[in-house]
């Protein structure tokens, strides 16, 4: 999204999510690490809370709160694995 307007979830295109899993991921890796070793539960981790936030389409309408949301559920998934 290049305006400043903020755009609900549910108006994203795919290329705002192709966006956001580029650029969030790396952080998103590193907040697992905080709470797991292996690489393949931080991956699984990652991709769970990226396929929960397409699926849910949670109320947020700035980068921030998406990133905030992110690392919410990648906290709350890490214990589960």
């Amino acid at each position: 999204n290049t305006d400043k307007k903020p755009v609900k979830l549910k108006d994203w295109k795919a290329e705002d999510f192709a966006s956001i899993y580029t650029r969030f991921r790396p952080h998103l890796e590193r907040h697992a690490r905080r709470y797991l070793t292996n690489p393949s539960q931080i991956d699984e981790v990652v991709q769970d809370a990226f396929l929960y936030l397409m699926v849910s389409l949670p109320e947020l309408d700035s980068e921030i709160g998406v990133l905030k949301f992110m690392k919410w559920k990648v906290k709350n998934q890490s214990p589960l694995i």
